[in-house]
């Protein structure tokens, strides 16, 4: 780049802002909490509605649903690997 330019360079790296007007250009990097889901908002989040809400499963669907627990699912796999490596 510097064979053929000489101007002001900046490389991009994570987190980078370009702040570009006609009068300047800033460079600058952000501000941001490494985990912002853990961060609580300025307002708490409205409660989810209590009436008036459609059930979208049809009695046919509900019939039908299969909800076994995760252990009794992987019980089996859970046994084979126990026997496979001694463990009990």
């Amino acid at each position: 780049m510097r064979e053929t330019y000489s101007g002001p360079l900046s490389l991009a790296t994570d987190n980078m802002v370009w702040n570009i007007n006609r009068d300047k250009i800033t460079e600058r990097m952000t501000v941001s909490p490494d985990q912002a889901w853990s961060v609580a908002g300025p307002t708490p989040p409205p409660a989810p509605p209590t009436s008036g809400v459609a059930n979208l499963l049809s009695d046919k669907m509900k019939a039908g649903r299969w909800n076994p627990q995760a252990s009794d699912v992987q019980k089996e796999l859970f046994d084979i690997f126990k026997k496979e490596h001694n463990m009990k």
